[in-house]
């Protein structure tokens, strides 16, 4: 099964940092903080191709949200400046936006391709892919068919402040999905339809290779179907099906099985929720259709297609909190380990070994600082993981908090262990993220520079003084 996957920026954006920003020295690679001046000084000294950059500095190597921008730095992306000339609003909360180029012609498109758009939001450069949903051989303008989302910072931007002098830039058409002569099925649901009806527009211009097209459309209710009148039309000439989900339920297997059974030698075209398309494909699985028949478009960005993956150190680190927090409110009690930790000598060395512990978090930002940016990608997820072992790694060495400047040394460790957990990867839309990492940052930092003092204070009074 072929998957096309569209990369979005960091947490759902990626500020595009070049010579148009207010900073002089932007972070480009969110992941790693990796700053522009790095990345200039790798490719100064000879990585100007975007496998040596990525290598040598690590950026774009986490969650690849920055890819784009990496490739432009080593000439190999274009961006060309268009402008919103358009808008027609297709449902409450879907429109149509309509760009022209602001000299010359578009580069041409092929049939579900779809493109990358960055704006100028606040001050902060903001991009988003979307599929282009006009017939793929009109380079005077090219449509996007975008749904508001409540909270995403592109979508709403478009819909309530872009205006035709808005800075918009718009990369060339992307995408690797081919169509063939074979007969062609899309199972598509909600704005999922925009990459089926600008391969039906494609072929009613006749850029289309399909013998014959079938378009199964999903929607929850009638006055969500998008360009209702247009897909009318267009039952004259391709197989149009509305299904409507709030009146027949969701697709099932028999409606699955009965159009595979039509279409014999059909290749299959799937988007939609990711519920939806993994229910598609593991019927098409169960009709033994072959993988290389499949292409499913996958409308999420790739950071958050693994962000409950990327998240899982956060719910351990929490579940290890908790844990900590129960056995030591109930007074609960392992005879054996109370017995260790009531010896002078179990404490010492526990203790020693808690601030190796502590040593180790601090291998990420010193890696960083002498700028071993390529060992920094390894480390990254390491860190993260090690943090969120915190409240496990304190429990072997006590159960309880202690008192006067213990107690406080133990406060200090957990509430730098909740700052790590409740980090900026927790936010999805990019401003309120951006604004939350610069205060985050700062506390964690002071956090861990206090700890890291407290701890040798104690470290030496409890070995000076034995």
């Amino acid at each position: 099964m072929k998957k096309s996957v569209i990369l979005a920026t960091a947490m759902t954006a990626q500020l595009e940092l070049n010579h148009l920003t207010k900073h002089d020295d932007p972070v480009v690679c969110n992941c790693l903080q990796i700053r522009r001046s790095v990345l200039e000084h790798a490719i100064a000294n000879g990585a100007n191709e975007m496998e040596t950059l990525v290598g040598r500095t690590g950026a774009s190597s986490v969650c690849g949200a920055c890819h784009l921008s990496l490739q432009e730095m080593v000439g190999q992306a274009k961006w060309e400046p268009v402008r919103l000339v358009d808008v027609e609003p297709v449902t409450e909360n879907i429109h149509t936006f309509r760009f022209s180029a602001t000299a010359g012609s578009l580069d041409p498109a092929a049939p579900a391709q779809f493109v990358m758009v960055k704006a100028l939001i606040g001050d902060e450069w903001v991009q988003r892919p979307y599929t282009i949903s006009s017939a793929a051989s009109i380079t005077t303008h090219r449509e996007i068919t975008v749904k508001r989302l409540p909270d995403g910072i592109f979508s709403n931007w478009l819909f309530d402040e872009a205006t035709s002098n808005s800075p918009i830039y718009m990369s060339p058409p992307m995408g690797d999905y081919e169509l063939t002569p074979d007969p062609l099925v899309c199972f598509v649901a909600g704005i999922g339809v925009t990459p089926a009806l600008g391969l039906m527009r494609s072929c009613r211009q006749g850029t289309c290779l399909p013998e014959s097209i079938l378009v199964h459309y999903s929607v929850s209710a009638e006055n969500e179907i998008v360009y209702q009148q247009e897909l009318d039309e267009l039952q004259a000439a391709y197989d149009v099906r509305v299904h409507l989900t709030n009146v027949a339920g969701h697709l099932a297997f028999p409606d699955v099985r009965d159009i595979a059974e039509l279409h014999p030698n059909a290749r299959y075209f799937i988007c939609g929720p990711e519920r939806y398309q993994k229910a598609i494909t593991e019927y098409l699985d169960v009709l033994s259709i072959p993988e290389e028949r499949i292409h499913v478009e996958i409308f999420i960005p790739q950071t958050l297609e693994k962000r409950k993956s990327k998240l899982r150190y956060v719910w351990l680190g929490v579940a290890l909190l908790a844990a900590f927090g129960l056995q030591w409110w109930l007074n609960w009690e392992w005879a054996w380990l109370e017995g260790l930790q009531s010896a002078e000598s179990y404490k010492r060395w526990s203790g020693f070994a808690l601030g190796g512990y502590l040593g180790l978090q601090f291998m990420l930002p010193v890696t960083r600082w002498f700028g071993s940016i390529n060992r920094s990608v390894s480390l990254y997820r390491w860190h993260r993981w090690q943090g969120a072992l915190a409240p496990l790694v304190y429990y072997v060495h006590s159960t309880t908090f202690g008192f006067a400047a213990v107690g406080f040394l133990s406060a200090v460790y957990f509430a730098n262990t909740v700052v790590g957990l409740f980090n900026q990867e927790l936010i999805a839309n990019v401003r309120w993220k951006m604004r939350y990492q610069r205060v985050w940052l700062v506390f964690h930092i002071v956090l861990s520079l206090l700890l890291v003092a407290l701890t040798l204070v104690h470290l030496y009074t409890v070995f000076a003084f034995q």
